[in-house]
């Protein structure tokens, strides 16, 4: 065999070397996809919806659906930890709705008093509205007090929206975990009792006039990506909450506690878990992140709204259970829930696109779910 044979037999050899290893590389891609049909069913609505708006891809909408859908995601992480112990916390949205209520009232009431020590020191407190027709302040007085005051209220505002959501996640969790209540049973009342104190506390209206520097924070305040677009503060505190929850869920004895739990919780006594403070202590994480979500939401909407929840219960329990978040308990990751939740995004920021009506668009999302639990209920039973 001459040395021009023996160049071309080696040649062919690494031809097919390479090829191989191209076949085998493709082969564990579409079995991760296979194994994981969220992240398939994401890769597939971010190939069609392109397809069916060439609008969908634009940084603009990109930054739309995050910003969109952040108080949304930070709720939906919060129940993905009750979900884990094989609870369920149906008050997470009543929960958002009534903590941002108060934060938004806490904001225009501070930013109230503070104007009136500037511009009225020692008189009686007027309304903004009031202070405008005082003789000798001028609508510029006003704005200066009011932006002058903007970063105390900010201030107030997170502090009463975390510390309210915490509170009805004390609730839940002290009636779950330490009272052996039906988890169901008192969850679905303090959704009763949070909506109805929304209403209450706003006669049904919309709350406005909260700082414009915080509505900032999710539209000009962030980092800068090009010359005309910014990520806002907003998407980085909520990659920033699911970073740091899925590391204590990965890497803490709580996390692991939290899975033993929800997988066999007389074995997670007999090895010396306080089963009963765990329960305890998701509740209370979830009611914390619906405050802070309560927070965002003000800043991603400008107002507080009353009806801001009605719609988020079933796609905030939805998302994380399709994410691959065990009903039952003892099964699932933050990033699991972070895919699920990210598809239903996805999906209702393509349907709006498509100017889809709401009764569609809750067909199609409910299809996806049964589809989607389907397929990973198939998976399960095949693994078994």
């Amino acid at each position: 065999m001459n040395d021009t044979e023996i160049g071309r037999n080696r040649a062919e050899s690494q031809r097919h070397s390479s090829a191989r290893r191209w076949q085998g590389g493709a082969q564990r891609i579409l079995g991760a996809f296979i194994e994981n049909p969220v992240a398939l069913m994401l890769v597939a609505v971010w190939v069609m919806f392109p397809l069916l708006n060439r609008m969908f891809l634009t940084g603009n909408n990109i930054i739309t659906l995050l910003v969109a859908n952040a108080f949304f995601a930070v709720a939906a992480l919060g129940e993905t930890f009750v979900l884990m112990t094989g609870g369920i916390d149906l008050s997470v949205a009543q929960n958002l709705t009534c903590s941002s209520m108060v934060s938004a009232l806490a904001m225009i009431s501070y930013q109230r008093d503070a104007v009136n020590a500037v511009l009225n020191p020692g008189g009686k407190v007027l309304s903004l509205t009031e202070l405008a027709s005082t003789p000798g302040i001028t609508s510029q007085m006003i704005e200066s007090a009011v932006s002058g005051s903007a970063g105390g209220a900010i201030l107030v505002g997170s502090v009463v929206a975390v510390g309210m959501g915490l509170l009805f996640g004390i609730i839940n969790g002290a009636a779950v975990g330490m009272f052996k209540m039906s988890p169901f049973i008192v969850t679905l009342g303090t959704q009763l009792l949070a909506r109805g104190l929304s209403y209450v506390l706003s006669n049904g209206h919309s709350i406005s006039g909260t700082p414009r520097e915080l509505t900032n924070m999710s539209i000009s305040y962030g980092l800068p990506v090009t010359s005309q677009l910014v990520l806002p503060w907003v998407v980085f505190i909520m990659v920033a909450l699911f970073v740091v929850f899925g590391l204590l869920l990965e890497k803490t004895n709580w996390g692991r506690y939290i899975t033993l739990t929800g997988s066999n919780p007389e074995a997670a006594r007999y090895v010396g878990i306080r089963v009963p403070l765990v329960i305890f202590s998701v509740y209370a994480i979830a009611g914390l992140l619906a405050g802070i979500g309560s927070f965002m939401s003000i800043m991603c909407l400008g107002t507080a709204d009353p009806k801001v929840g009605d719609p988020l219960l079933l796609p905030i329990i939805g998302s994380v259970i399709l994410g691959g978040i065990s009903t039952s308990g003892g099964e699932g990751s933050v990033k699991k829930a972070a895919l699920g939740i990210l598809l239903f995004a996805t999906i209702i920021n393509g349907m709006t696109f498509l100017n889809l009506t709401l009764s569609f668009q809750q067909i199609i999302l409910g299809s996806i779910i049964i589809i989607g639990m389907s397929l990973i209920a198939r998976i399960g039973y095949r693994k078994g």
